[in-house]
């Protein structure tokens, strides 16, 4: 199987500098640029499947490269971005100021936060169930950051306490090919930006 990681376009939570989570912020028109962009980019490629997170700035961009390659977006909710509980719709200053500077994200000290660990077990299955159904196949999801780093993080190994330390920016590919062991093909690729 090849699996391409798309990071969803510029949402309105990306534009206000503040953390959007699980809350469904909608694509800027930049966004819509940029998910434009890499569908063209995708143009005349093999596809065999879409999904994408049930966000609509993820399903927004999805829909873009699903038009022109005449398939349907497959949604599915636990591609969703981690939630971020209490910290969703602010700033990282609003959120030091809140929860105290340096508070470390992930491990359940913000209230109603989604941990690490249990952000890895919604999403990981997720991609086991890809594979075991599209193993030939080139398949696209378009989703988030965080989604993004959780499948990296379970691919390099990293504890489940830990997140990888990648930029994955607006519409960028991340590439995965192959499953035994499976090999990283790109890391944030966007070029067609």
């Amino acid at each position: 199987m090849t699996l391409v990681l798309i990071r969803h376009g510029q949402a309105e939570s990306n534009a206000a500098g503040v953390i959007g989570g699980a809350r469904d912020y909608p694509l800027t028109e930049a966004g819509r640029d940029q998910a434009r962009a890499a569908a063209r980019r995708l143009a005349g490629t093999q596809i065999d499947a879409i999904y994408a997170s049930d966000l609509s700035r993820a399903s927004e961009t999805a829909s873009f490269i699903a038009e022109l390659a005449g398939l349907e977006v497959i949604e599915h909710p636990a591609l969703r971005e981690r939630s971020w509980g209490d910290a969703e719709g602010l700033t990282r200053e609003q959120i030091a100021e809140r929860f105290g500077a340096g508070v470390p994200r992930g491990q359940g000290l913000i209230p109603k936060e989604e941990t690490h660990h249990t952000f890895l077990a919604r999403v990981a299955p997720v991609f086991r169930e890809l594979h075991d159904r599209h193993r030939e196949e080139r398949v696209l999801v378009v989703a988030h950051a965080g989604t993004i780093l959780a499948v990296l993080s379970e691919i390099i190994g990293l504890a489940p306490v830990r997140m990888p330390r990648f930029s994955i920016e607006n519409t960028s590919f991340t590439t995965i090919e192959g499953t035994d062991p499976p090999s990283l093909g790109a890391i944030n690729d966007h070029a067609h930006l």
